[in-house]
């Protein structure tokens, strides 16, 4: 494990002990239902690495599983933990990653830019990656699909987010209008 106080470390710690434990809830859930963890699914030791003994780390954790049904799988995890499941083509992959309630983000890592560009079209998420993970410009619309919440951060989404559009009509004529009874009064 590399040293958090380190330069080299680009994960931190989670926010309270509540969170932690509702990682490793989920974790052992998805142990218990058949996910073998290839790596982490514990906090780490801190005899090993004393930096970690304050604060509420949690080791980078891959578990890997062959059933979709998997708690791991069928929720969303905040915490350094990823599931990995096997498939055989193209078209159950990406069924695999739409048969989800969320849809915050996805990825795909190839060299075939037309493969990344049509599975990014069919994956139901609010962000897609081609080779990388988790990298964001400002203008770039952050948000999920399903229930991965509402909204939008960043970009004009985001502007959208926090204003309200109002029209204002004036009819300025002295004249009386039926707006019911004539249909040139209505869209003129």
């Amino acid at each position: 494990m590399v040293d958090p106080s380190s330069d080299d470390c680009h994960i931190g710690p989670l926010i309270h002990e509540r969170a932690i434990e509702n990682v490793e809830d989920q974790v052992k859930r998805s142990i218990d239902a058949g996910a073998v963890a290839l790596a982490g699914a514990k906090r780490p030791d801190a005899h090993r690495c004393p930096q970690t003994a304050m604060g509420h780390w949690y080791e980078p954790t891959v578990l890997e599983i062959e059933n979709a049904d998997n708690p791991c799988f069928r929720e969303e995890i905040f915490g350094p933990v990823v599931s990995v499941q096997r498939f055989s083509d193209e078209q159950e992959a990406i069924d695999l990653a739409n048969d989800s309630q969320f849809g915050l983000g996805g990825a795909v890592w190839t060299s075939n830019v037309g493969r990344a560009l049509r599975v990014a079209n069919k994956v139901r998420a609010g962000v897609f990656w081609c080779n990388t993970h988790h990298r964001n410009d400002p203008s770039t619309p952050w948000g999920g699909f399903g229930e991965s919440g509402i909204g939008r951060e960043n970009g004009h989404e985001a502007f959208r987010e926090y204003t309200e559009t109002q029209s204002v009509v004036i009819r300025t004529s002295d004249e009386p209008e039926d707006w019911f009874g004539n249909p040139a009064a209505r869209y003129s």
